[in-house]
């Protein structure tokens, strides 16, 4: 077969399946070992908090990947690593509090139906009284006499 230009010559470049990658941090290259135990930690808060803001998901995996950097300073006796541990362990803490918060939030929220919102922000008014006729729907006057 002729290549005529228009068609991919060798093979096409697939394209990378949503999820974990919408997470990708600039300048940092996956294949890394650092790269993957940040995917790692992230698969991990994914399934921990699936329905969270991903903004700070990622904030957290790279706070609990600074963690991690933290603690190995610790063992090597850097002077202060003890207080960066600290400091980094207790931002965690406040994001996954307000993760945790942001969820329960979400599940407590009552879901409304379309009936119930239109009730809420459209409320019926009366009809018009036709002639006769008092605002309760009930006859007034002879036409209640006449009616029994």
């Amino acid at each position: 077969m002729l290549h005529t230009g228009s068609e991919p010559i060798g093979r096409v470049k697939r394209r990378r399946p949503l999820g974990i990658w919408r997470f990708e941090i600039e300048g940092l290259d996956q294949r890394t070992r650092r790269g993957r135990r940040l995917k790692a930690i992230l698969k991990g808060l994914l399934a921990e908090y699936s329905e969270a803001n991903p903004h700070a998901l990622r904030e957290l995996a790279q706070h609990r990947l600074a963690l991690e950097d933290a603690q190995s300073d610790v063992l090597n006796f850097r002077p202060s690593a003890r207080e960066d541990a600290v400091r980094i362990s207790n931002v965690i803490a406040r994001i996954e509090r307000e993760l945790r918060a942001g969820i329960r939030q979400k599940a407590a929220a009552p879901s409304t139906t379309l009936a119930e919102y239109l009730r809420q922000n459209y409320p019926r008014e009366a009809p018009a009284a036709a002639p006769g006729e008092a605002a309760d729907g009930h006859l007034e006057g002879a036409d209640a006499e006449a009616a029994v």
